[in-house]
């Protein structure tokens, strides 16, 4: 896709994300550090649909001032590959529930990381399987300069893009009604690569993964 075509596909799919959802996390900005109870919030959120209470016994089963000491220096560390690393030290968090956990507190800056995201790059032709296709602290410093790069090159702040990747899921579809060249079936999503299709028969994209 070039810029144009991008902007719509990032315009598409951010307008199809719950909005609402995200008002839960309003009061966590700019926190200076975290507690048990914005950690449950934030659990509740990234892993809704996948079992929240056991991630969030497990934390809360940790010493709340570990958790405001991890966060706290999470927060105040310059580098972006050891502020996830240490929240990673928090119970149920791990690399998806880290980068969330930045997202929440620093929008602007950070971005959340998850299966569904990367399956949405990967079908951009952004990023590559070879590259992961789950949350890692490995590919974290990657991820963040290819979310980052298509913030910049479709003009939009970094959480619609965040959003368009999450509510996408992969797929390549854009709206109808764009008045660009590229239609559906002329891309199509294979091994989770966006293509160029030759056959108008061809699928619409990528159906959304399971996990």
């Amino acid at each position: 896709m070039d810029d144009q075509e991008l902007q719509v596909w990032i315009d598409h799919w951010s307008a199809q994300y719950p909005v609402a959802s995200d008002a839960t996390l309003e009061p966590l900005a700019s926190k200076h550090a975290f507690s048990h109870d914005d950690l449950e919030i934030l659990y509740r959120w990234k892993f809704r649909g996948l079992w929240p209470q056991r991630k969030i016994n497990l934390m809360r089963a940790f010493p709340e001032h570990h958790v405001a000491s991890l966060s706290q220096r999470a927060f105040a560390c310059s580098d972006e590959l050891g502020a996830l690393m240490i929240l990673t030290l928090i119970p149920g968090a791990r690399a998806a529930g880290a980068s969330a956990i930045l997202t929440a507190r620093d929008p602007a800056r950070y971005t959340v990381m998850d299966v569904r995201a990367l399956q949405s790059l990967i079908t951009l032709e952004l990023w590559s399987e070879d590259q992961g296709v789950i949350a890692s602290c490995l590919a974290w410093p990657d991820y963040l300069v290819a979310c980052r790069e298509l913030a910049d090159r479709v003009d939009r702040p970094l959480r619609t893009v965040d959003r368009a990747l999450w509510a996408a899921n992969g797929r390549a579809d854009l709206p109808d009604d764009t008045g660009l060249k590229l239609e559906r079936g002329e891309f199509t999503g294979v091994h989770g690569c966006l293509r160029r299709s030759s056959d108008p028969a061809r699928s619409e994209g990528l159906e959304p993964p399971t996990f």
